[in-house]
């Protein structure tokens, strides 16, 4: 379970082309040394939250949003490489889809 602390998330959003938006992280690292990559901003090894969690906390999120007269219209994942392990990326899609 998430702490209190979502609230924050109406704080840090983003107005694009008339669209609330926020960012969220859901992996960190990536394990690959691709050549026109400069560096992975979180290093070398690819760790992920669960699924569950990450659900949580863009239902949280949006509840909170919505309190407050608000709503999210996208979310921007701004991970190095969500895609390191297509099973994790797949179970992500049809966690969010629901």
């Amino acid at each position: 379970m998430l702490n209190d602390d979502v609230h924050y998330y109406t704080g840090n959003t983003h107005h694009s082309g008339g669209i609330v938006s926020t960012t969220i992280i859901a992996t960190r690292g990536c394990p690959f040394s691709c050549a026109f990559c400069d560096k992975a901003i979180y290093g070398r090894k690819w760790r992920c939250r669960s699924v569950e969690n990450i659900c949580e906390e863009i239902f949280l999120a949006n509840k909170q949003a919505h309190k407050e007269g608000r709503h999210i219209g996208w979310w921007r994942f701004i991970d190095d490489n969500m895609l390191a392990n297509k099973v994790w990326f797949n179970n992500l899609c049809k966690g969010l889809s629901k």
